[in-house]
């Protein structure tokens, strides 16, 4: 076996022997097949269709076959070329297209890199001109940004449309090689899953060699109210705690950071909130009494807030429930069907708390214990008075249709609609 490395396409070979220069001379591979040998690249990753016809080249040394760092050679012509981790230059051999055995002088000289590289094409400038004409009518009639031209994505797919039009001859139906937007979506999952797992092993290289380093980029949606993180290993993370989040932004941003001891203590119990609800049914019998949920209902009449009191404040968004007090009877049921007073602990205000931080730790309290009870708060719905408009004379007809009704043999009809 080689040294190649085989968890990703385009490895470069590793070399653990030290192999001369004149090693590198493809004529010794043919005059002197016994030395060497070429290794098939063996990686599970492999998209690319070169590698059916391309390997990598080893010396035997030691009884063993040691890849020759840099380089892949041709299995039918044994032509050696350059290799970098990209496969763009072995796509062109002729080999590929043609199939067929080409055969090597034996004095071939020295690998020359450049010789590999081929000649730079020069692009003339009518054919530079009309594609930076389809750009900017791309950019103006589609509402694109110009810096798209600069984004690393875009020159790769223009790369790989000319490899593609390098590879394939005659006319190319563009609409068959470009996919739809559907596609793309579906792809992103698979493809993201794919470079994780070839990330895995070298995250983890990384972070037992004490040398991972995670650089956190922090921003919010438009409206201010989620916070996102994206590591060093490409992935977005939503920030569903508040109190950790803003830490975060206030590192990110070099900003002043005030916590007062409420802010401390949301984080605590909700630590424990945390603890217990993963472990609810190995504590059950020391909080409650009951199996599965408690249901604990809190009437609320008495705390709506009238529409006339929430226009005279300029503003409809405001809840239609005085929740501080609703939260706070709440927690004062749970008090009441719980064994330890739990309640207490979590709900005690300090000396500076506010109402809207004592409706938080309220909060936080029927988080901690929502495996136990399921909270309702309910409204007696009802109306009040009912007018009836009409006439006297209007009732006087009323009374005569009855009567023409009952003669009519109608009578147990209208008498039970009445």
């Amino acid at each position: 076996m080689s040294d190649v490395d085989s968890d990703i396409e385009n490895l470069i070979p590793l070399v653990t022997h030290n192999v001369p220069d004149n090693h590198l001379d493809i004529s010794n591979m043919v005059t002197e097949k016994y030395q060497y040998k070429i290794i098939k690249n063996t990686s599970q990753l492999i998209k690319s269709d070169v590698w059916s016809t391309f390997g990598f080249p080893s010396k035997l040394q030691n009884g063993k076959h040691h890849a020759i760092s840099g380089f892949v050679s041709c299995s039918n012509c044994y032509k050696t070329l350059s290799y970098d981790g990209s496969t763009k230059y072995m796509k062109k051999h002729k080999c590929l297209d043609l199939n067929v055995s080409i055969s090597i002088e034996k004095n071939t000289c020295l690998l020359i890199i450049d010789k590999y590289m081929g000649k730079k094409v020069i692009i003339q400038k009518h054919d530079k001109e009309k594609l930076q004409e389809k750009i900017v009518l791309w950019s103006c009639l589609s509402i694109r940004p110009f810096t798209i031209v600069e984004d690393p994505g875009f020159t790769e797919v223009v790369k790989e449309a000319i490899t593609l039009g390098q590879k394939y001859y005659g006319d190319i139906n563009v609409e068959n090689l470009i996919t739809t937007a559907k596609t793309i979506g579906n792809n992103v999952h698979p493809i993201a899953e794919d470079y994780r797992r070839a990330l895995k092993p070298i995250l983890i290289s990384q972070a037992d060699a004490g040398c991972l380093c995670i650089i956190p980029d922090l921003w919010s949606d438009k409206g201010g109210f989620n916070l996102y993180i994206l590591l060093s290993g490409g992935i977005g993370y939503r920030i569903s705690n508040a109190f950790i989040g803003t830490v975060l932004k206030a590192y990110s941003y070099h900003y002043p950071l005030e916590l007062s001891v409420e802010d401390i203590w949301v984080v605590i119990t909700q630590g424990v909130g945390i603890h217990l609800n993963e472990n609810a049914e190995k504590y059950r019998q020391f909080f409650v009494s009951h199996e599965g949920k408690k249901v604990l209902v809190v009437a609320v009449d008495d705390l709506v807030i009238s529409i006339d009191e929430r226009v005279s404040k300029g503003n409809l968004t405001i809840p239609a429930i005085y929740w501080p007090k609703a939260v706070r009877r709440m927690g004062d049921l749970i008090k009441a069907n719980i064994k330890v007073d739990l309640a207490t602990v979590i709900t005690q205000p300090f000396s500076q708390t506010t109402t809207v931080q004592q409706a938080v730790f309220d909060a936080c309290l029927m988080d901690t214990v929502k495996n136990y009870f399921d909270y309702r708060f309910s409204i007696l719905c009802g109306i009040p008075q009912v007018t009836l408009v009409a006439r006297s004379t209007s009732f006087a007809c009323t009374k005569t249709q009855r009567e023409r009704s009952r003669k009519s043999g109608h009578y147990l009809m209208v008498e039970n609609s009445l």
